[in-house]
């Protein structure tokens, strides 16, 4: 019976307009607007402790993304991660979406303010633009510098 059944996990998203949107995050997630002028967001997705580490929100994404794949004005699947939540994004990494920018300040979580990092899954022919890919390298390449060659206090570009 009804009693049977429980929820053991979810997926909450939306269409979005691309006019609904703020024009840089845009620019930033979809090549051509005239072609793709829907974005799909996905608000929330999880799983009850016992069916974690199963497969299930592999499962989810992937309908989500053959969901939106046959809506051919879609270009995009994007999703806001903590910075923090490692596990989030080893888990959306390895499924393919890209991170494109980290984004200051934009939770609040118990009156403290966190910030996210703007993943994206590109679908449809939509692609990432040559800009982000470049930057990316770039930023790559920094902070392998970075950690390779740690600046000290008395170093001259202190």
């Amino acid at each position: 019976g009804l009693n049977s059944y429980r929820i053991v996990g979810c997926i909450i998203g939306s269409f979005v307009e691309v006019t609904h949107m703020k024009i840089i995050t845009v620019t930033r997630l979809v090549r051509s607007p005239a072609i793709h002028y829907r974005m799909f967001y996905i608000m929330t997705l999880g799983a009850t402790g016992n069916f974690r580490r199963r497969g299930l929100g592999k499962k989810l994404i992937q309908d989500c993304i053959d969901m939106a794949e046959q809506v051919t004005c879609c270009g995009v699947i994007y999703l806001h991660v903590i910075t923090y939540n490692l596990a989030a994004i080893r888990f959306y990494e390895k499924l393919g979406f890209y991170r494109m920018e980290e984004i200051k300040d934009y939770y609040k979580i118990n009156g403290e303010i966190h910030s996210c990092y703007l993943y994206a899954y590109f679908i449809n022919g939509n692609r990432r633009s040559l800009y982000d890919i470049l930057y990316q390298a770039c930023n790559n390449v920094v902070n392998k510098l970075k950690r390779a060659l740690p600046l000290t206090s008395n170093h001259p570009c202190r």
